[in-house]
Formats: structure tokens, C-alpha cells, sequence
């Protein structure tokens, strides 16, 4: 019998980015928001990061970025990974002979690539940016002195990195996104589809009967969790994209969110100090065009090997929600969809 040849799916466009925008709008924008603020702000634990995203915003604070970034990213990343993926895997699968896990792992880190360079760099600059910039610091800044500026709107603050930095700024950290998001899925499919094999395995299930939906979810759950190794990446590509007053970034929109305050770095300090915000004073050198080395010795030299680590716990809730989404979900409803054609096809 001859292999099945493995397709390219257009539909798994349209599946992905409804997926993607499923997971993001609901559970995994909080969970980014968490880790992106203890990852930027290493000295912040959980509780801490929590009680400070309320302040800012209430309720709102958990989706900062979620609009327009979030779901650009969302929606293009959620399409390009389970287009990516879906077809290496089974190209893998059905050409290669490999295992389920093994394709699964090829799949995940050709997509995640994927992701990273074709969807995600300026968006998750963007949902960095809004997240870490210092719009308290702003406010203290406007009411100490006349002639300072609003906060600028989050296309106004696209627009300052634009005309500062070019594309480069607003693409700033994409290699290590893109390098964590190929090693994020990679762990995450692979792993999920091996777990899968595992539990069929273990329910003595006969070739080709398909796990159940809660199967399907814990299979998910643990190649999420454990797909979290990389963790130290995040918080790079964190530190290369953020903008809080710590960071050796914050160089690109510290100064017009205080434009019009007279007295430069005393005034930040003093303003910093006032709104309870960290106040530079760094004995680790800053870098002023930051690599995935540099920035890593940087946050090493900071903090320590716990700070490589900050923000791990939100991002294994997140990384279990978004694994659930992408693939146990992702798998229902691509079974869903080819049912459903197969049923409208000719008799």
C-alpha cells in the first residue's frame, strides 16, 4: 500500500488563528502579562506582580497589549504554527517513518521558527513594551513640571521606536523569540505527542483508536509544563524587548515618557522614587545593543541563575493553556472539520 501523501492544509490557517485567538482572549493573556512583568522586574514575586498589574489598570491590567497586539500576533502566529507543524508532522509521519513524538518535535520547532520570524517579533516587542513601559512615571513626570508630554497612545509608542530605531526596534529580540518559540514547541508537540502514546499504551488501546478528549488534554498538559525548560530564553527575550527603568532597553522610550521634565537623570530618579518605581542603579554594565549572550550574562551578573528563571510559574500555566488550545483543541477540530467534508463530498 502506498504512503499517504502528506497534504499542505489550508484550512489549518483558519483553524490556528481561531484557536490561537480562542487561548489568548481568555486565559493566556493574563498568564503573559504575569510573566512578562516578573520576567522585566526580577525583584517582583508573584503576589507582587499581581497586586502591581491591578494598580495598574484593575481588571484591564491582566489584558494589557491584548488589543491590537496580542490578537495581531495571536492570529497570525496561532495560523503559521498549526499550518507549519501540521504538515511536517505528517510529512514526517507518513515519508520518514518517524515516531509520533519525534515528528511531533520536528513539527513544533519548524513551526515555532516559523512563528517567530514570519508573526511574532514586532508583536511581542509591542506587548513588551506596553506591558514594562513606565506609565506611572509619566503621570508623576507630567504633574511636576509644566510642558510634559501625555503618555503616548500604544501606536504612538510603535511610531517613537519607528523613528528612533527603525525596523530593528521594532523587531528588537526577534532571534530569541524566534529561537524560543522553535524550542517551546518543539518540547511541547513532541512531548505531548509521546505522552499521547504513552497513555495508549498504558490503556492497552488497539491501533488507531483515537484517546479521549480528557486523554487528549492531559497529553497536552504535560508536554505544556514540561515544554518550560527553556524558560531562561523568555526572560532574555524579555529584557531585550522591555522597557521598564531597569532595563538596558528602557534607553528607548524612558526619554519621551518624561519629555518636557527638566533636569535628565535626576529628575527620572526623583520621579522614579516618587512613584514607587525601581530607580537605576545597576552595577551591571548596560548594553546598548543587547544580544541573547549579552543579555543573558547581563541578567546573570543582576540577578543570579534564579533570575533566568523569573516568572517560570505563569509561564507554565501558560504554557499548559496554550498547548491544550493549540494542540488537543487544535487536533478536535481539525477531526471536526475533515468529518465534515467527508460528509459533504460526493457519494
Amino acid at each position: 500500500m502506498a504512503p499517504k501523501t502528506a497534504q499542505l492544509e489550508p484550512m489549518n490557517l483558519v483553524i490556528g488563528s481561531a484557536v490561537s485567538l480562542f487561548e489568548v482572549t481568555t486565559l493566556g493573556q493574563p498568564f503573559e502579562v504575569l510573566k512578562t512583568h516578573m520576567a522585566a522586574n526580577r525583584q517582583d514575586s508573584l503576589r507582587t506582580a499581581i497586586s502591581k498589574t491591578i494598580g495598574r489598570g484593575g481588571f484591564k491590567g491582566f489584558y494589557q497589549g491584548l488589543i491590537p497586539w496580542a490578537w495581531i500576533e495571536s492570529s497570525t502566529a496561532g495560523a503559521v504554527l498549526l499550518f507549519t507543524s501540521s504538515y511536517v508532522e505528517d510529512f514526517a509521519v507518513h515519508h520518514s517513518g518517524m515516531s509520533r513524538g519525534a515528528a511531533g518535535l520536528l513539527g513544533g520547532a519548524i513551526g515555532g521558527a516559523a512563528q517567530g520570524y514570519l508573526a511574532m517579533g514586532v508583536c511581542t516587542r509591542m506587548k513588551t513594551a506596553e506591558v514594562t513601559r513606565n506609565k506611572t512615571l509619566a503621570k508623576v513626570a507630567k504633574g511636576a513640571a509644566p510642558g510634559a508630554t501625555a503618555v503616548p497612545s500604544t501606536f504612538g509608542l510603535f511610531m517613537e521606536i519607528y523613528k528612533k530605531d527603525g525596523i530593528r526596534g521594532i523587531n528588537k529580540g526577534v532571534n530569541a523569540v524566534a529561537l524560543r518559540q522553535a524550542t517551546n514547541w518543539a518540547s511541547r508537540i513532541g512531548i505531548a505527542r509521546a505522552a499521547e502514546q504513552t497513555i495508549k499504551e498504558l490503556g492497552h488501546k488497539k491501533p488507531g483508536e483515537p484517546l479521549t478528549p480528557m486523554e487528549k488534554v492531559t497529553a497536552s498538559a504535560i508536554g505544556g509544563a514540561l515544554g518550560c525548560w527553556n524558560h531562561p530564553l523568555e526572560v532574555i527575550r524579555v529584557e531585550m524587548q522591555s522597557l521598564s527603568a531597569s532595563s538596558p532597553s528602557a534607553s528607548v522610550a524612558a526619554a519621551p515618557a518624561i519629555n518636557g521634565v527638566a533636569g535628565g537623570a535626576a529628575t527620572l530618579s526623583a520621579s522614579a522614587a516618587a512613584a514607587g518605581a525601581a530607580v537605576p542603579g545597576s552595577s551591571a554594565p548596560k548594553v546598548r545593543s543587547p544580544t541573547i549572550l549579552s543579555t543573558a550574562k547581563y541578567i546573570y551578573a543582576e540577578n543570579g541563575i534564579r533570575g533566568l528563571f523569573r516568572g517560570v510559574t505563569p509561564r507554565v500555566a501558560l504554557g499548559v493553556w496554550r498547548t491544550v488550545c493549540l494542540v488537543s483543541l487544535g487536533d478536535h477540530v481539525k477531526a471536526m472539520v475533515k468529518k465534515d467534508v467527508a460528509a459533504s463530498g460526493p457519494d
